[in-house]
């Protein structure tokens, strides 16, 4: 067991469409283009001192491995490879106590880890909103029991593919437009896709607050680069909306600080 106090915990979140990096209270994110890999573990060793743990979370196989392979070659170059562990949370996941999801199949990692890390700011019952490449709608209760959610296509997932099915729409910078109803195309296409959204995540979160009794408390948390977009259109007299957009690394790190055992890849 890892004293985590003397090490710098570094929390990764590899997700559809870009890397993003919490340690030491300091946020990156990192979009996959040119040399995106060679940066992100340049942000790492910028900001660590030389005795670390490293926590991942992925939904892309094939990004994980091509930042390991330039991060294995920058760590041999520092000599940092005997002073660091390297945790797979997923596997911390299958053990930890905190968020009980038996009976939920197939639920991916992030939407966990978003409710762990919810979990770790507020009790009572819980909804988290990520809005990413795909919109996530996930709920637990009170007593930490993860009651499943719902997936959708996100906000420029739509857009994109709009531009690929129709050849007169075209992709476009995402905000709700001035003019209600539209009065051109592009703004026709926002309007659409962000009614879309928010009328999904409204419609999602009106059904599972039944499974919740009235007078108990609910947090609902947004998290994901489209959230503060759409938490404008949230308002709940009778909850909090809450904006975290680390929540999945909050996750990383509170799993880490509870349950590292120094796994290595």
């Amino acid at each position: 067991m890892y004293d985590t106090k003397k090490y710098d915990i570094v929390a990764l979140d590899f997700g559809n469409s870009r890397l993003k990096i919490l340690t030491g209270g300091q946020l990156a994110a990192f979009e996959y283009t040119n040399d995106w890999d060679y940066e992100a573990v340049s942000f790492i060793f910028d900001n660590i001192s030389t005795h670390f743990i490293l926590g991942y979370s992925t939904v892309t196989d094939e990004r994980t491995t091509t930042f390991f392979q330039t991060f294995s070659d920058r760590c041999i170059y520092n000599e940092f490879i005997n002073s660091l562990s390297i945790i797979n949370i997923e596997d911390m996941l299958r053990h930890q106590e905190i968020l009980n999801f038996d009976g939920i199949e197939g639920i991916g990692c992030d939407r966990l880890l978003g409710l762990i890390g919810a979990r770790n700011e507020r009790t009572g019952n819980i909804i988290t909103v990520d809005c990413g490449t795909a919109i996530t709608v996930n709920a637990c209760d009170k007593d930490g029991k993860c009651l499943g959610g719902a997936i959708f296509p996100g906000i420029h997932t739509q857009i994109s593919s709009l531009a690929n099915k129709a050849e007169k729409l075209f992709e476009t910078a995402v905000y709700m437009p001035a003019n209600i109803p539209a009065i051109n195309t592009a703004d026709a296409v926002r309007l659409g896709v962000l009614s879309s959204a928010i009328g999904g995540i409204k419609e999602l979160i009106s059904k599972y607050r039944i499974s919740f009794a009235r007078d108990e408390q609910l947090s609902i948390f947004l998290t994901g680069g489209y959230s503060e977009l759409i938490v404008k259109e949230l308002n709940y007299n009778d909850c909090e909306v809450i904006i975290n957009k680390t929540l999945v690394l909050q996750g990383i790190n509170k799993l880490i600080d509870i349950y590292s055992n120094g796994y290595m890849i």
